[in-house]
């Protein structure tokens, strides 16, 4: 290099200052969503596990490009010492394959929560469409994680090129990247356009077909990123300041990682906004006609079952007043689907809350 880049020229503050805000959102998104599940809904589905099994490995990858960041990650590989210089790139490289399996795992959620949606129509196929890819795009990040610690012998020459051994597989982890990146953005695209020909064709109120498309639409700019991340992977196996110019890499990768799992997040919260934000005399019987105490809360839950298995619960020692009917969004669908076209059936569970 002909000259020395100043010391003070650092990114790394930007990538902790848009790393840091958007995981916060997603930690108050996901935590929204516990409460939700435990205090509101009081039921966890499958998909509620997955994404707080997510929320525990994009909190890994954040502590992880932190202490990247601390040694480092950001500033121009000439002003740091050969210590400063390994556990950086150690760090990091630890820190994207996480990245990755969270990018995946967050992408998982959102199919395990829309496949308990469906219409009356080719109901099975659906589910089977969309399982079928989310395999194959977990497969493929599987397979670039095992191309990223193959590509040098031994593994510790990824952040130490000091130590004897070879780099052989760096044109082959950068192809498979390519294939893989593009396969992640096409998987996002299909997130957000696949839940409009979901919710357009179920019988429901058009404002909430609008909404609910609007929230999932957000995978496009999961897309987004994934497509100006694409764009930058041949800058990085061409440079000779990795420590520098990996930061783009890493904004757009975290960016796509937690916009994905607010975007999987957000949808579910109708029940929290709907308790605590909308006005509920639109949903409530006139507790005056009922001669009731304007107190006496008695809420109805509904959570999906078999066909065939419907049953009624009533729980609670005081059963009078009006009912606010606070539905898991998953389960109103196939209810507003209409006569003799319901997929499944429904629990009815009526609790008191006081």
């Amino acid at each position: 290099m002909s000259s020395v880049p100043p010391s003070s020229d650092d990114k790394g503050s930007t990538v902790l200052a848009v790393s840091w805000t958007l995981f916060s959102i997603c930690f108050i998104a996901v935590s929204l969503r516990l409460y939700t599940d435990l205090r509101i809904l009081r039921a966890l589905r499958p998909d509620s596990y997955i994404v707080f099994s997510t929320l525990l490995l994009v909190i890994t990858s954040q502590t992880l490009l932190t202490i990247s960041v601390h040694w480092g990650i950001g500033k121009h590989i000439v002003t740091l010492s050969q210590k400063q210089i390994v556990l950086s790139l150690k760090f990091i490289w630890l820190a994207f394959p996480v990245q990755l399996f969270t990018i995946s795992m967050a992408k998982v959620a959102v199919i395990a929560y829309l496949a308990t949606i469906h219409g009356p129509s080719y109901a099975r196929l659906k589910r089977a469409f969309i399982w079928i890819a989310s395999i194959i795009q977990i497969a493929a990040v599987l397979v670039l994680i095992i191309v990223i610690f193959l590509q040098c012998q031994p593994v510790a020459r990824l952040w130490n090129e000091s130590l004897p051994g070879s780099c052989t597989g760096r044109l082959r982890n950068e192809n498979y990247a390519y294939f893989q990146a593009c396969l992640g953005a096409f998987y996002d695209i299909m997130l957000a356009v696949y839940p409009i020909f979901l919710f357009w064709n179920l019988k429901m109120a058009m404002a909430k077909k609008v909404v609910l498309c609007v929230l999932f639409s957000f995978g496009v700019v999961a897309a987004a990123c994934c497509i100006i991340k694409v764009a930058n992977l041949a800058r990085i196996s061409q440079t000779d300041d990795l420590t520098y110019d990996l930061t783009v890499l890493m904004i757009w990768n975290f960016s796509e990682m937690d916009v994905v799992l607010i975007a999987g997040t957000v949808p579910t919260l109708r029940p929290f906004f709907t308790k605590y934000f909308v006005n509920h005399k639109s949903s409530r019987y006139d507790r005056k006609a009922f001669g009731q105490r304007s107190d006496d809360q008695t809420i109805l839950t509904s959570s999906t079952v078999p066909p065939g298995s419907a049953v009624a619960n009533v729980g609670g020692k005081n059963h009078r007043g009006g009912l606010d009917v606070d539905l898991d969004s998953t389960d109103a669908f196939p209810r507003e689907v209409g006569v003799g076209n319901i997929m499944m059936t429904t629990r009815i569970d009526v609790y008191n809350d006081r």
